[in-house]
Order: structure tokens, then C-alpha cells, then sequence
């Protein structure tokens, strides 16, 4: 689960007083469409696809979170349905003495989500909702750089479920800042093959709260 993101903390603290102060003016947004990326930090400022909230599995033991194209559609002054898709390819040709030997590691994954905003007022709209992420991870490398070392291969999924409650303040009419709370579940399951042998990866579940990085997003 990733830690608590200072800004998101921040934004959820401010949006209720935003609210107090801007109470009286609200924007439709309706039909409104924007595109949804991810911060990942004050120091660099750093902008990277939307994250859907799942870590994959790595044939290190190790995780990483999937990332990808993030957008958002508003049906209504109060509903919005949201997305998030991933895709990734990484091939890595090693030469040798005997020839090239190719490792390779591919990961796939979606996240639907539907908030509901019960706050929309012109500076912030706050909401509450849920959703789902699922994905699927491919990994396979030679256990020695040469022709003859026998392949092991890493085949899993990985999904969620959560509850969300969220806000966005807008810095400009089509361009918001936002954070989020995810209370949620996380599971991973996968296997393993080495030649003949098969074994099952340790499944896993995750249970808590986090709170995803800052969510800059652009409206059309």
C-alpha cells in the first residue's frame, strides 16, 4: 500500500473550508472529459500516468506499481465515472558467445471506478465512491546468460477492490488538483516455471487505508 501523500492530506484538510468560503457558486460539469496523470513529488515534480492502484509482482520478489492512461467522464453534476488502462512491454536481447539470449516482461491491467459528488461548488467537489483494479503480469529470463540454462517464467494476477473518498480543487476552470483515500482490499496470486517444475507463488491479501499520490487533471 503506498504511504500517505503530504499534498493529499493537505487537499482533503483545505477542500471543506474551500467549500465554507465558495458555497454559494457551483459549476456544471456534465459531459466534461479530462485525462487524469499522477504526481510523484514536490522535489522533481514529477507528472507520470495515472496509477491504478496495484502492484505487480516481479521475479525479483520485489513490486511494482502500474501505471497508465488515466481519464475521467462526468455523466452528471454528480456522477463520474472514471479509468485507468496499462500496458507494458519490456524485451532486453542479451549477446553471448553462444547467441542472444531475450528476457522479457510483460504486464497488462484496467481499473474502473464510479464517485459520486456531493460537494461541487466552483473551487472544489468532493465525493465518495469505489473501484476495481485488475491485472496481469508475464515474466521470463534464462537462469544463466547462455543458450542452455533452462528458462524461469512468472505468471500472475493481481486485483483490488476499494471504497473511495476524494477531493479535487481546481486550480482554473478545466484544470484540477486531487487526492484521494482508497480503503481497500489487494490480492496476488501467480506460479512459477522452471522447465518441468511448476510451483504456486505465495498469495497474498492486503487489507487497509492509503492514500494515492496528487492527481493533476485536465478537463475538456
Amino acid at each position: 500500500m503506498r504511504r500517505i501523500f503530504p499534498l493529499g492530506l493537505a487537499l482533503l484538510i483545505i477542500a471543506p473550508v474551500m467549500f465554507a468560503q465558495d458555497a454559494g457558486a457551483t459549476v456544471n460539469r456534465a459531459r466534461q472529459k479530462g485525462l487524469l496523470f499522477t504526481i510523484e513529488g514536490l522535489g522533481n515534480f514529477g507528472v507520470s500516468g495515472n496509477l491504478l492502484g496495484v502492484a505487480v509482482p516481479s521475479g525479483t520478489a520485489t513490486s511494482q506499481t502500474l501505471a497508465g492512461l488515466g481519464f475521467k467522464y462526468y455523466l452528471s453534476q454528480k456522477i463520474a465515472i472514471r479509468g485507468a488502462l496499462h500496458f507494458g512491454l519490456v524485451k532486453i536481447d542479451t549477446q553471448t558467445a553462444e547467441g542472444t539470449v531475450t528476457a522479457k516482461v510483460t504486464s497488462i491491467g484496467f481499473a474502473p471506478g464510479v464517485e459520486y459528488h456531493f460537494v461541487n461548488t466552483k473551487a472544489v467537489t468532493a465525493y465518495f465512491g469505489g473501484a476495481a483494479a485488475f491485472g496481469l503480469y508475464d515474466s521470463s529470463s534464462p537462469a544463466n546468460l547462455d543458450l542452455f540454462s533452462v528458462a524461469t517464467t512468472f505468471k500472475g494476477m493481481v486485483y483490488s477492490l476499494a471504497l473511495l473518498f476524494g477531493a479535487e480543487f481546481f486550480l482554473a476552470e478545466n484544470v484540477s488538483l486531487g487526492a484521494e483515500y482508497q480503503l481497500g482490499a489487494n490480492f496476488t496470486s501467480g506460479k512459477t516455471e522452471m522447465g518441468a517444475t511448476v510451483r504456486d507463488l505465495p498469495k497474498t491479501l492486503r487489507l487497509g487505508i492509503s492514500a494515492l499520490a496528487a492527481t493533476l487533471a485536465v478537463y475538456w
